[in-house]
């Protein structure tokens, strides 16, 4: 249901609060094969959705971004010699990778982040790898994967279910909205305006992210010393 109210506005995030369900769900022990036909069915309905909205003018008002998301989508696949904003975009964070090549160029010297629109935000990555270089564009996502780990170690430990849920499902929430950002910004993804949490500057993303660590924090509380014991043992 939140998926669906938000989708019009934001398809990332829909797609995003999602996957991050299913995952919970699995996690729940849900069978994979309902997970995939779930998936499939929801999948099959967005994209005609979508078609819908295209070609019926009366949907047209009611998904007015569906146009961008077509486009953003044919630009990533189509060839990248054609030019629009995003592919300029792309042009200057892959300019900024290279760059930064092992070790970067240090802290405060890119020059990418001078030409990108979104230095801060949408391709913040790029910039980091050309100041800190590939060293410090891998510290980046083993950090990621060491919060995603530690979600996964409440969600085992947890005494509390809902606790475990939580813990682990913001983990996951933000983890995937890192790794799409910056899949994004080494051109693996097309474009949709995901933040990377922690990183990068925005308003309600901080707010948001900080919440998120302060709920995992809490429920770390619930996990239960006697299974933490038996694993040290």
């Amino acid at each position: 249901m939140i998926c669906a109210i938000i989708f019009p506005a934001n398809l990332s995030t829909s797609a995003m609060i999602f996957l991050a369900g299913l995952m919970l769900l699995y996690l729940g022990g849900v069978p994979f094969k309902y997970l995939a036909l779930l998936f499939a069915s929801i999948l099959t309905l967005g994209v005609l959705v979508v078609i819908l909205s295209l070609t019926v003018p009366a949907l047209q008002k009611t998904f007015p971004r569906a146009q961008t998301w077509v486009n953003r989508i044919v630009n990533f696949s189509e060839n990248k010699t054609v030019k629009s904003d995003e592919n300029y975009q792309v042009a200057h964070a892959k300019v900024a990778i290279v760059n930064g090549g092992i070790k970067g160029r240090g802290p405060g010297k890119s020059t990418q982040r001078n030409v990108l629109p979104l230095p801060n935000s949408d391709y913040v990555y790029a910039i980091l790898i050309e100041e800190w270089g590939f060293l410090g564009g891998f510290a980046v996502v083993f950090a990621y994967v060491v919060l995603l780990l530690r979600g996964k170690r409440i969600f085992n430990l947890a005494s509390d279910p809902l606790a475990a849920y939580l813990g682990v499902g913001l983990s996951l929430s933000m983890v995937l909205q890192a790794f799409i950002n910056m899949a994004v910004a080494v051109d693996f993804f097309p474009v949709t305006g995901q933040t990377l949490p922690l990183i990068s500057m925005g308003g309600v993303s901080v707010i948001f992210t900080c919440i998120s660590l302060g709920i995992i924090l809490s429920t770390s509380r619930s996990v239960n010393v006697s299974k933490i014991s038996v694993n040290v043992s």
